[in-house]
């Protein structure tokens, strides 16, 4: 999950649309997924072939996802640029309905403290981490 200095980061770059809050980055509801090696420097039939298999295996835990690959600057997505590593879950900002209800906890395995920050609604349970 990007924080939100993060995210303000990479909009003030210029390397987003969204500010701090704007963003399924930020609420754990979207990946940028780019190749080991490669980097951004794949064919659409590359990218094309990662976002079929990215929605396959989607499908089959029953998730529906967006990919920035079809963006055309529609209402959902308010994108105008083709981002071929973004996927996002479907409808995302209708999950975001308990958000405000989290509680930030320490997460402790194996007895010690883990440097990562449990997110817990209190209201439906949704669990997210960040850094």
């Amino acid at each position: 999950m990007r924080d939100d200095a993060e995210q303000n980061r990479l909009f003030v770059k210029g390397l987003s649309k969204a500010k701090a809050g704007q963003s399924p980055h930020g609420f754990g509801y979207a990946v940028d997924i780019i190749h080991s090696t490669k980097a951004w420097d794949l064919t659409r039939k590359q990218w094309e072939l990662i976002a079929h298999v990215a929605d396959e295996v989607a499908r089959a835990m029953g998730i529906m996802l967006k990919w920035g690959g079809e963006w055309d600057g529609d209402v959902e997505t308010s994108a105008d640029r083709w981002d071929p590593a973004h996927f996002e879950i479907m409808n995302w900002k209708a999950r975001r309905v308990c958000e405000h209800s989290y509680v930030r906890y320490n997460r402790e395995v194996d007895g010690t403290v883990n440097p990562v920050t449990t997110k817990r609604c209190v209201h439906c349970g949704f669990q997210g981490f960040q850094s």
